[in-house]
């Protein structure tokens, strides 16, 4: 008798957080957008440029969203809550890396402006209240219990700027034959620190259409030769680096 009122009570509890999460799972849909390259909705992928997937709970977006282009990289990535955006925020807009943090909607702390491989990198501060500081507090500004200790004044560089960067890649990048095959092109984008001797360290990938195609941007970056390193009052400085490797088939 008391294993029968045991097994009712278990099968009871286990219907009833089954509708409950039915009914939390009803409340929240998966919706895809279409953009144009002015970031208008459009009916479908054929007339757009990026595409976005998010869920919407009570008819608003909530909780990651990430935006793609043909190619499937991720150009943008946030987190909602609520309908607002919260938290880390990532955008790929051309040739810039934008880098920052959002609290209800508004942009808090450091946001980064990386151009790839240009020197007019820039960074931005914004108080708790969304209230961008001006110059002048950057030294005296706090996030996550680290001091801004400096602004980079000379990004780091390839030796010879970005025409020698781009001479460079043609001379010794080579597209994989399997993802030529297969007709798999796009972008992939590395992220890597230049140290104060030059040398590239922590090598990573952001974002890339193909696993093959990742092995041979690797691969051309190591061998590149030591970079020019970042500059702040005249002094050597590591720094983060952000480049784009491209691999296009042309017309087929």
């Amino acid at each position: 008798m008391i294993n029968n009122q045991i097994t009712i009570k278990f099968i009871s509890v286990v219907i009833i957080l089954f509708i409950c999460s039915s009914t939390s799972f009803s409340q929240t849909k998966l919706d895809t957008v279409y953009y144009d390259s002015n970031m208008k909705v459009v009916e479908n992928l054929g007339l757009a440029e990026t595409y976005e997937i998010r869920f919407i709970r009570k008819g608003k977006p909530h909780g990651l969203i990430k935006r793609f282009n043909k190619q499937d990289d991720v150009v943008e990535s946030t987190t909602y809550e609520k309908g607002r955006k919260t938290g880390p925020y990532t955008l790929v807009k051309g040739d810039t890396l934008i880098k920052g943090t959002y609290k209800k909607g508004k942009k808090v702390n450091i946001w980064t402006y990386e151009h790839i491989l240009d020197q007019n990198a820039r960074m931005e501060v914004f108080d708790s209240r969304g209230n961008q500081l001006p110059s002048m507090d950057l030294p005296n500004f706090s996030t996550q219990g680290k001091d801004v200790q400096y602004t980079v004044e000379k990004d780091a560089s390839f030796p010879g700027g970005p025409k020698a960067w781009s001479m460079f890649l043609r001379k010794n990048l080579r597209y994989p034959s399997a993802a030529k095959q297969a007709g798999i092109q796009g972008q992939v984008l590395l992220k890597f620190t230049v140290s104060k001797t030059g040398s590239l360290e922590e090598i990573t990938m952001v974002s890339s259409p193909s696993h093959d195609l990742t092995l041979e941007a690797l691969r051309v970056l190591k061998k590149s030769p030591n970079w020019i390193p970042a500059t702040v009052k005249g002094e050597v400085v590591s720094s983060e680096m952000t480049i784009r490797v491209v691999f296009g088939l042309g017309r087929r």
